[in-house]
């Protein structure tokens, strides 16, 4: 059985890495005794990943989990087991779903990340880097990565952008052509400048290439 599970994360794992946030799932998920399935071979593991790496120092309202159980069980059951097993705030979950076993990984369908910037920033300022940003017909932007730079067209890595009474609300990319960080959007929007004060960056979501979030997502084939 394959279960999607939706977490809340506290602030106060904000500062762990991809691999110690996974191991924190893994162990929740046998606190809860779930059943979980595992790989065959010499060094047996979980089948279970997270549908995104979250960067340090961000919150995040989604926290996606993709679970292969040995068992099948009712999703009330499952869900009560994880609310019992947690005793804190510091992991939330939030919802769940069964997908059928052939689904893709649910890291091969995220495409676009949802976040709110919190910034120390004018409200005239935000208007004026946003109304500029959605004016340009293209945005050239020297993407850093290991292997090296290249120039991509940022216009394309976002998908929405909107101020907010505390600073932004943006839909970056997740995927190719190149993955689109927040302080990258904020060094975009703010060329020359001194660097925006940020006061929090929330990852509020995670959607397909159709902005559907993996909650809700038909997977009939249908859209």
């Amino acid at each position: 059985m394959r279960v999607w599970l939706k977490f809340a994360r506290a602030t106060e794992l904000s500062y762990i890495s991809h691999l110690d946030a996974q191991r924190a799932f893994t162990r929740l998920l046998r606190r809860a005794s779930l059943p979980l399935a595992y790989s065959r071979g010499f060094n047996p593991h979980p089948l279970l990943s997270l549908g995104a790496p979250l960067p340090l120092g961000f919150g995040s309202e989604a926290d996606y989990l993709d679970v292969t159980l040995a068992v099948a069980m009712p999703l009330e059951d499952i869900a009560n087991a994880l609310r019992s097993s947690t005793g804190s705030e510091v992991l939330k979950l939030v919802g769940l779903r069964a997908v059928p076993e052939r689904t893709p990984a649910l890291a091969a369908l995220v495409k676009w990340a949802e976040y709110t910037i919190e910034l120390s920033v004018s409200k005239d300022t935000l208007e004026s880097a946003v109304w500029e940003f959605s004016a340009k017909t293209a945005v050239p932007f020297v993407k850093e990565t290991k292997r090296g730079s290249r120039t991509v067209d940022a216009k394309g890595l976002v998908r929405r952008l909107t101020r907010t009474d505390l600073g932004l609300n943006c839909v970056l990319s997740m995927a190719e052509p190149a993955v689109l960080r927040p302080e990258e959007l904020l060094h975009i929007l703010a060329p020359g400048q001194e660097t925006w004060k940020t006061d929090a960056i929330v990852r509020r979501e995670l959607y397909t290439e159709q902005l559907v979030a993996p909650l809700v997502l038909r997977l009939d084939g249908k859209g």
